[in-house]
């Protein structure tokens, strides 16, 4: 499962045309799958954290021309939710979603 957002964190603003748009702070990725690969459960039916590899990429919307690398970004899903205020992977089951949700280990992602 990969789920692509933005934040508004701030009141940055852009007016064009008479036009006012708020502009996002951050960009983020959120990605979640099995660690085995296809295991035949429905996502609901794991129940344990540890068949589960899930992580975020938190992005600065920033003018700077610095890269930001996979390590730097890394952020658990917890804390996106946390600051977004949304609630993802509903799907999980709920006896294993926070602890899987909290991950955020780059070497399982090959990184």
């Amino acid at each position: 499962y990969v789920v692509v957002g933005t934040l508004f964190e701030g009141t940055k603003k852009l007016t064009k045309s008479g036009r006012t748009t708020l502009v996002p702070s951050h960009a983020f990725k959120l990605v979640l799958r099995t660690k085995s690969g296809t295991t035949g459960k429905r996502l609901q039916d794991i129940t344990s954290a540890s068949e589960l590899k899930c992580i975020g990429f938190l992005y600065e919307n920033s003018n700077s021309e610095e890269e930001t690398t996979p390590a730097e970004a890394a952020i658990s899903v917890a804390d996106i939710e946390r600051r977004s205020g949304f609630k993802f992977f509903r799907n999980l089951n709920p006896k294993v979603a926070d602890e899987v949700k909290a991950q955020k280990s780059l070497s399982d992602w090959g990184i």
